[in-house]
This record gives C-alpha cells, sequence and structure tokens, in this order.
C-alpha cells in the first residue's frame, strides 16, 4: 500500500497507525506530488484524535527522548524521510528502547543523522533570528532548510508571552503566529518588512552603522565568518552582513 498524506506530522502519524491497523506501508507521500503507478494508492486523512494517540503511545512505550527525536528527522527536509521515520519508529517498537543505541544500523543511523542535523540547524537560528516591529506586531522571515517551524515557535511564544508576533517561513509559504498565549501554523505568503515604520527603519540603520564603525578591514577574515554566519540567512539580517 503507497499511502498519501497531507504533508503534516500529524498526518504521517496517521500514516503509521494506518501501516499497523490497515495494510503495511510500501511507501509514504504528500499527495499531489509526483503520481506513481506501482503502487496501490490510498488517501490518508489527518485525524488528530488517532495522531495523538499514536504519539502517546510511542512516548508511553519508547520514552520522551525518542519521540523528539522521530519528530526531527520528520522536520528534516531529506527526500522519502517519512519511510525512513517509519522504518525507525518499527525497529524501535521490536527491540524496544534500547533498540536506539545500535547506531550501526542504517535504519537507526539515518534518523540519528536527520535529528541531529535539524536540531543544530534550530539552535543556530535561536540565535540568528532578527524580529522587526510592524505596527506593533513582531515579524521574523527566515528561510530554513528543515521545517523549524513547529519546533521553535514554543520558545518564542514563551520568550515572548506578552507580545503578538509572527514566524515567517518563507521557503515554505506558511508561518507561526502568536497571540494571547496561543500559536499555530498558517499559510502566510506576505513580507511585512514593507510596512516597517520610520522608528524601526532608523533603528535598522542604527544597526548596521554600528557594525560597519566596529569592523576592522586588516582582520577580516571571510572564511571563518561564514563558518559563523553562512550566507544563506544573511539576507534576512538586520546587520546586513556584506557577502562576498
Amino acid at each position: 500500500m503507497f499511502y498519501l498524506y497531507d504533508g503534516t506530522f500529524d498526518g504521517f502519524l496517521c500514516c503509521v497507525y494506518a501501516h499497523y491497523y490497515q495494510e503495511r506501508a510500501d511507501g509514504i507521500r504528500i499527495k499531489g506530488g509526483e503520481q506513481m503507478q506501482l503502487f496501490y494508492e490510498k488517501v490518508i486523512s489527518t485525524d488528530y484524535t488517532i495522531s495523538h494517540r499514536v504519539f502517546d503511545g510511542l512516548k508511553g512505550r519508547l520514552g520522551q527522548e525518542i519521540c523528539e527525536k522521530i519528530f526531527r528527522a520528520f522536520l528534516s527536509d531529506l527526500p522519502g524521510k517519512e519511510m525512513m521515520t517509519l522504518n525507525y519508529i518499527i525497529l524501535c517498537l521490536k527491540g524496544g528502547r534500547g533498540m536506539d543505541v545500535y547506531r550501526t544500523h542504517p535504519d537507526i543511523l539515518a534518523v540519528q543523522k536527520a535529528s541531529e542535523c535539524v536540531a543544530r540547524e534550530a539552535h543556530r537560528f535561536l540565535g540568528w533570528l532578527r524580529f522587526s516591529d510592524i505596527q506593533g506586531v513582531l515579524y521574523a522571515a527566515y528561510e530554513p532548510e528543515a521545517d523549524l517551524t513547529g519546533l521553535i515557535m514554543p520558545h518564542f511564544a514563551d520568550r515572548l508571552r506578552h507580545e503578538r508576533f509572527i514566524l515567517h517561513d518563507r521557503r515554505r509559504k506558511k508561518a507561526g503566529v502568536y497571540a494571547k498565549g496561543y500559536w499555530e501554523e498558517r499559510p502566510f505568503d506576505r513580507d511585512l518588512r514593507m510596512y516597517r515604520s520610520a522608528g524601526e527603519i532608523m533603528t535598522e540603520e542604527a544597526w548596521q552603522a554600528y557594525f560597519d564603525h566596529i569592523a576592522i578591514p586588516e582582520r577580516e577574515n571571510r572564511k571563518l565568518q561564514q563558518h559563523f554566519m553562512p550566507f544563506k540567512i544573511r539576507k534576512n539580517l538586520t546587520e546586513k552582513i556584506t557577502c562576498p
């Protein structure tokens, strides 16, 4: 059976449920993508009751740490991440929590690497993201390789609990929107930086002037700068660090 789902983690968990209680999954992919004629396809609707039950069951059987690893691996942009993650779940359910330590197994190693990569990118964006004041709403745009919004929104919801803010993933055309103690992900494809106030623009220009002033051209090290601040994220920085 080839399962089609909506691309969300809850939808994926519903596919995991179907794998165990309906028919074994030969593949899982997002519906609406490239069609495949070699497998019988079935669309799996996202049912939050089922997805929550599956995740709670995984936590009870495997523990919080493994479940977080499953979530992070799913957020990666790797092709075939759904079957990679499903195979990992199958192995861990068969072998128990201790199965995760067998990093030489290809399915265990693949999820371990994907999880670490996503965690590393999320950690960096927690320091790189810059919010601008857009008519009383904080707004930040970024273009991560992994689907990080759902992973890092709780951090900002805690730190900015008294604010209203939008975390815009321009690559996936969606955003995390927070207000009054609650946040949700929704489709979003509008760059709000054009609505910056005069005060916000003046503050950004002051920051840029400050970074230009403290720079020492004789000690410039572009290779080291690129290591700590990759080119792909600079266009969304207030500092506007110059690329070579």
